[in-house]
């Protein structure tokens, strides 16, 4: 056989493999394209993600062939398939796209095709405290009408789960889908939870005092790490951090008790941290935050985070733990004399479970001392890239100002790109507030 035959035999072998490995793709993108409705969310919390899940049963229940997708693994091609997009999406930081859909605002958003058969319905979700309100929910509206989507509704911004808003959302899935009845709600039940304990957490600090609390919630349901425990109270919800593995009967919260301008306290938190004894009950349930959890495959972690934030990264650390898989915590506060929380749990752990740093604002003993985790950070570029190249996820729980000074320094010593690459694989998430 002369050489030619040989190259068209070569061609025609290597083209029959490229079939038979190309197969499964071909057949997820027919399966993709079957679903003329989409409901999507870009969720930080779970929040986002919750209020789609109930979109989706309503039109599933209607009928609709209708499928859930979170916003980051949206493709052109089921934007070009859908007839009717729902969108539920959360407005993050400082105007910011959660993590979880940056890439999606960045790498496809200024790319995609023209959408003019598309309708379209969004919820966005944010806080007015905040001076960009829904900033990312907006950007998202103004995108999809520039390509040419058409609204079916006036898009809807919910202030802080206004349930006048929440009322206004279901009504319109209850117009569209023409049932009369919504399906229930996918949220927990209220359950009432007692208090156990109360201990503060650092006296004598320079901030306000915080406290590591216990509660028996024999109703509560399971919870994993970087779930959060919603209370009711007076009229008034409040989202913490669980700050313990889903085992046993007890919850446990790290709270501040919050003290304002004015005097007065903090609803919820003032009765956690003050009015309430022993034996006195609360309403809760549980707040699912998946995006927040670990990664399934093993891996190294690094937590970074300041005061109650030290709450979610504990579970987390408790789940590293049980996986025999290695930590980095950063940690920060006030002060070396009133501030090493939890120091007796933590300071016994050994250097192979937990790589353990303290740093304190207010600690004027060495010039040398960082004063904040981010200080932490930059001083260690070599250990934060060699941790990362073992695959290891990165987790931020505290203030707003310490969450983006630490995404600052990351994606300088990272690079933006890592660190944006980090966020779509599930590697780089934050809870600041």
């Amino acid at each position: 056989m002369g050489n030619s035959a040989w190259a068209v035999v070569a061609s025609l072998l290597w083209l029959a493999a490229a079939c038979y490995w190309l197969r499964p793709l071909w057949r997820r993108e027919r399966t993709t394209g079957e679903y003329q409705t989409l409901v999507v969310w870009a969720s930080q919390t779970g929040q986002a993600q919750r209020l789609a899940r109930q979109a989706l049963h309503a039109l599933q229940a209607a009928g609709h062939s209708a499928a859930g997708v979170p916003l980051g693994q949206v493709t052109p091609a089921q934007l070009l398939a859908c007839r009717q997009l729902w969108l539920v999406a959360s407005t993050y930081g400082d105007g910011q796209a959660p993590d979880s859909a940056q890439a999606f605002e960045h790498r496809l958003m200024p790319h995609s095709p023209a959408l003019p058969e598309l309708s379209f319905a969004l919820l966005g979700l944010g806080d007015s405290q905040y001076p960009h309100f829904c900033a990312f929910a907006k950007r998202l509206e103004n995108w999809l009408r520039d390509r040419g989507a058409q609204p079916l509704q006036d898009s809807i911004y919910l202030d802080n789960q206004d349930p006048d808003g929440l009322v206004r959302w279901r009504a319109s899935l209850a117009q569209h889908t023409g049932l009369h009845e919504l399906p229930e709600a996918d949220e927990q039940p209220w359950q009432p939870v007692t208090l156990l304990s109360r201990s503060a957490l650092n006296p004598g600090s320079p901030g306000l005092t915080a406290f590591h609390l216990s509660l028996q919630a024999d109703d509560l349901g399971p919870w994993q790490a970087g779930d959060l425990l919603e209370l009711q109270h007076a009229g008034q919800r409040r989202l913490y951090s669980i700050a313990n593995l889903g085992v046993g009967k007890q919850v446990e919260l790290l709270v501040r008790h919050v003290m304002k301008e004015d005097g007065s306290q903090g609803l919820i938190s003032g009765w956690l941290c003050q009015r309430a004894t022993p034996g006195d009950q609360i309403e809760a349930r549980v707040h699912h935050n998946p995006s927040f959890a670990l990664p399934v495959s093993p891996a190294p972690s690094i937590l970074i985070g300041s005061g109650t934030g030290l709450a979610g990264l504990r579970a987390l650390l408790q789940d590293q733990l049980q996986r025999g898989q290695p930590s980095w915590l950063l940690f920060g506060e006030r002060s070396p004399e009133h501030d090493r929380w939890l120091a007796s749990e933590l300071d016994q752990l050994t250097p192979q479970q937990v790589l353990l740093q303290r740093c304190f604002s207010r600690d004027n003993s060495s010039a040398d001392t960082p004063r904040y985790v981010q200080d932490l950070l930059r001083e260690q570029p070599e250990r934060l890239q060699d941790w990362v190249s073992r695959g290891a996820s990165i987790r931020v729980c505290g203030s707003m100002a310490m969450g983006q000074a630490v995404d600052s320094i990351l994606q300088g010593l990272l690079g933006a790109a890592t660190i944006k690459q980090m966020a779509a694989d599930g590697r780089y998430r934050r809870d600041i507030y």
